[in-house]
């Protein structure tokens, strides 16, 4: 099933599911194929739930993106249980623990929030609840309160356990991190018209709370974007266009509601585009997916990635498109664009930005992977804009050992070389085939 959605209005540009079925033929299939599953199915969401954890933790400012998290090499004892990695990971900062999708280090920082504060993000999202979109059979998912949580509630749900969601609630929550904070309703009838063309009813865009500030829905965007530049997701990468999002993947509950299929997952892919400006928002989930490896970021993303795709080749969407940006001419006086810094050493991205009438926030040399506000944002001058840096590694003795970029993103390529301070060119683009000097 898949639901994609305009993240500034909430309208619905697409929904769909399969099997599907012929409407003017509807009796000859069984009513469980006619169900619009987008709203009606619920299920155990994984990673893509992640969301909330690290919205609640950054809006506490209870968490450094830069510090390090032990991630136990992928397996950590819980209570009565061990917590997996789908891949293992040693000692990481909390950037990566997303980027990665690194449970345990999800759990771990997750333990740093109340329960009643981490069940409040999750209800602000929107979960456990109806979105109250325009349409028949919608169901409002699984939420249990803190007083009903087993002693395994505060690892399963930072992880998306424990809790069962419809893909529109995903969708929408995610809008809410697309559009600066807010959570839309969502939906699908547009307006209604009599038979002379009378318009007899007309939607309109419904704001139902702030979420996060904007300047945590920035922070992010710039983390989902690093999930697909560099984490879970590179497969959802479109060329050319800038693109946010998360992976999921969860073993299936069994049909009697009591523990979960060995071998049967549900995978999952939720992003938006473009990161400056977004103008969609979906999310495609798999059932049982056949396919090996079973992951989200396998199954799902490269599905979702031929959706948006097409919606901007085609036209129907247009990347140039700014629906926020409602100010006339004399209101944008004193108004500033905010550059694209990131990839730059700290001390040139400073420059640039006092150039543009802005202010630099940084917390010392190195190499730029993230920005707030995004870049393209109009924002008055003198805004401060705050550089999330990765510091060199200092050399010795005028050299350094070159490290291995061999099929690594150029994005990553850039960072690791610019850690060691060493210079390189270009020669083609996409994923590096090879390198010289080599590594070592």
């Amino acid at each position: 099933m898949a639901v994609f959605i305009r993240p500034s209005t909430g309208e619905i540009l697409a929904m769909a599911c399969y099997p599907t079925f012929d409407p003017n033929e509807y009796w000859k299939v069984e009513a469980e194929t006619r169900k619009m599953r987008v709203l009606t199915d619920i299920y155990e969401p994984g990673s893509t739930f992640k969301i909330v954890s690290f919205a609640a933790l950054l809006q506490n400012n209870a968490i450094a993106l830069n510090e390090t998290v032990d991630c136990e090499l992928g397996e950590w004892a819980f209570h009565n249980d061990t917590i997996h990695d789908a891949e293992p990971h040693g000692l990481i900062s909390a950037r990566s623990v997303l980027i990665h999708s690194s449970n345990i280090g999800t759990i771990k920082l997750s333990q740093r929030l109340h329960s009643d504060s981490l069940y409040s993000y999750a209800r602000a999202f929107g979960f456990g609840n109806p979105t109250g979109v325009d349409m028949e059979g919608e169901v409002g998912g699984i939420l249990h309160k803190p007083h009903k949580w087993s002693k395994m509630t505060r690892a399963a749900l930072p992880m998306g356990h424990e809790v069962a969601v419809t893909s529109l609630q995903i969708a929408a929550a995610y809008g809410a991190i697309a559009n600066g904070g807010t959570l839309i309703q969502p939906r699908l009838i547009d307006r209604i018209t009599d038979t002379g063309g009378r318009i007899i009813y007309e939607s309109k865009t419904v704001k139902v709370r702030r979420v996060v500030d904007e300047a945590v829905a920035e922070t992010l965007c710039a983390l989902f974007e690093a999930v697909v530049d560099s984490g879970t997701g590179v497969r959802a990468a479109i060329k050319g266009l800038d693109v946010a999002g998360k992976t999921g993947t969860a073993q299936r509950v069994k049909e009697n509601g009591r523990g979960y299929e060995d071998d049967i997952f549900i995978s999952s892919f939720v992003g938006f585009a473009p990161v400056d400006n977004p103008q969609i928002v979906g999310i495609v989930v798999v059932n049982n997916p056949r396919k090996f490896p079973h992951w989200g970021g396998w199954t799902a993303a490269p599905i979702w990635k031929n959706v948006v795709n097409k919606a901007f080749a085609t036209g129907v969407l247009n990347i140039g498109a700014r629906e926020r940006d409602t100010l006339s001419e004399e209101a944008m006086e004193g108004y500033v664009a905010v550059p694209d810094v990131r990839r730059m050493r700290t001390s040139q991205a400073v420059e640039v930005l006092k150039h543009r009438k802005l202010e630099p926030d940084t917390s010392g040399e190195g190499y730029v992977i993230s920005q707030t506000p995004r870049p393209g944002r109009m924002v008055p001058a003198n805004t401060r804009v705050r550089l999330a840096v990765k510091p060199s590694v200092p050399t010795g003795g005028g050299k350094v050992i070159v490290p291995d970029v061999t099929g690594k993103p150029l994005r990553d390529a850039a960072v690791e070389f610019a850690q060691v301070n060493v210079q390189f060119m270009v020669i083609g683009n996409g994923n590096v085939t090879g390198q010289d000097p080599p590594a070592g």
